[in-house]
């Protein structure tokens, strides 16, 4: 890892079934097959400290910083990088009434269909955060199914849904450790 560039974590060779997904979009750019989209209603009682969870959460979860590569290596490879800009957007429609706030929010959806990933070096996902009341919220998180399959899905929405009812939490806050991730695969596999 010493040889790696500065703001490099970790570099790994794609797992047959996340290459065989990346090749499958790639060859077939028209069909959306793997990408997903996931949405958490939350209320959010404290937006800094949640932007700051997030964050954590973004750091826990190291696939989040995850660059995939196609071509630049002699074969498909994965970077995971030690900090991202979170591609996190908010979409305050606070002013919208509930019937137009469910348009908006499924024009949002539909758009999504026409998302493609390139695999040259971007963060498989993204996130829009719709303010729908005061506190009331709703997260859709976007990505391609090479990152995240249900079973994770589930588990990064707890991660999400639990920084959400933060109120106040101290300068050594910390979120529980994964038991294993994909180095451990890769150590085994690779």
């Amino acid at each position: 890892r010493e040889k790696l560039p500065d703001d490099w974590e970790d570099i790994y060779p794609m797992a047959a079934i996340e290459a065989g997904m990346v090749f499958s979009s790639l060859m077939r750019p028209d069909e959306p097959v793997y990408y997903d989209q996931a949405s958490v209603d939350v209320h959010i009682v404290n937006m800094e400290i949640f932007m700051h969870v997030f964050g954590l959460v973004v750091q826990k979860h190291d696939i989040l910083r995850t660059r995939y590569y196609m071509h630049r290596f002699g074969e498909p490879m994965k970077v995971v990088v030690k900090d991202i800009e979170l591609p996190l957007e908010i979409d305050d429609i606070r002013h919208l009434n509930e019937a137009d706030q469910t348009r908006h929010i499924n024009a949002y959806y539909d758009s999504q269909y026409d998302f493609r990933y390139e695999f040259d070096g971007e963060i498989m996902w993204h996130a829009r955060l719709f303010r729908t009341t005061e506190t009331a919220y709703r997260i859709t998180f976007s990505h391609h199914h090479c990152i995240l399959d249900g079973w994770s899905v589930s588990i990064l929405s707890k991660d999400i849904a639990n920084a959400a009812t933060l109120s106040d939490i101290s300068e050594t806050f910390e979120l529980p450790k994964l038991a294993s991730g994909y180095r451990d695969y890769a150590a085994i596999h690779f």
